[in-house]
């Protein structure tokens, strides 16, 4: 019983010995643990030389005639620097306006708009309930925005940051709409000359005879096309 007693002692003491020469020469390695952090810190604040950015303020927009569109606009310390992002969730548009303006928005001022998927964590994880369609919408515009901004200091479009381009276009699309079938198939010619070399016109009725084209007198025909087509929107536009 005594040896064994001797033996377990002094496989402990061999232990802890063992335990203090490694911590000893971790140190050895990797120097004095402040002075570690603090130059991780410094080459965390480094980006190419690049000054260090904040976000001094997030803008809801909420725009265009005939429906809702929602964007966000976040501004940077930086002068003229700027990203925007699409916010919108159809049938919903004003509670994803609400959450981005009461609940994100005052979370974003004074963060860095560079640590993209850190604030995107920091945000879906922030609240007790989580995901949901008008948060991830909300998320997505932000999402989108911190990247626009990344994209221009980088000088880069975004798509080259993730990778590059996996396509040289991309088909058109527009929408043919009206009280009943007659109408559609009225307006698909004429919405179908809006797109060249696209995949063509898509319509159906409005839902309860809704004429969501309505013709040249309705004041949000011309953007909603320009929209769904990819053009810059007029003066009634955004």
């Amino acid at each position: 019983m005594r040896a064994r007693s001797v033996d377990t002692v002094d496989g402990t003491r061999r232990g802890l010995l063992k335990l203090a020469g490694a911590v000893a020469a971790s140190k050895a390695l990797l120097g004095d643990e402040p002075a570690i952090a603090a130059q991780q810190a410094e080459a965390s604040c480094r980006t190419c030389g690049l000054p260090a950015l904040k976000i001094s303020d997030v803008r809801v927009i909420v725009t265009c005639p005939g429906r809702n569109y929602v964007l966000v606009k976040i501004i940077t310390s930086e002068p003229g620097l700027y990203g925007v992002g699409d916010a919108t969730l159809n049938g919903r548009e004003l509670a994803v306006a609400e959450d981005l303006k009461e609940h994100i928005a005052p979370l974003l001022i004074g963060r860095d708009p560079e640590q993209i998927e850190d604030t995107w964590q920091y945000l879906y994880r922030g609240p007790y309930w989580r995901g949901g369609p008008v948060q991830m919408t909300a998320l997505a515009g932000v999402d989108l925005a911190l990247w626009d901004i990344k994209g221009k200091r980088a000088g880069m479009p975004v798509y080259q940051l993730l990778g590059g381009r996996t396509r040289v276009g991309a088909l058109a699309y527009t929408h043919a709409s009206g009280a009943d079938f007659a109408a559609v198939e009225d307006g698909a010619p004429r919405h179908g000359a809006r797109v060249q070399g696209g995949s063509g016109p898509s319509g159906h009725p409005g839902p309860g005879g809704n004429v969501w084209d309505a013709g040249p007198e309705d004041p949000g025909r011309d953007n909603r096309a320009n929209i769904a087509t990819g053009r810059p929107a007029g003066d009634r536009g955004f």
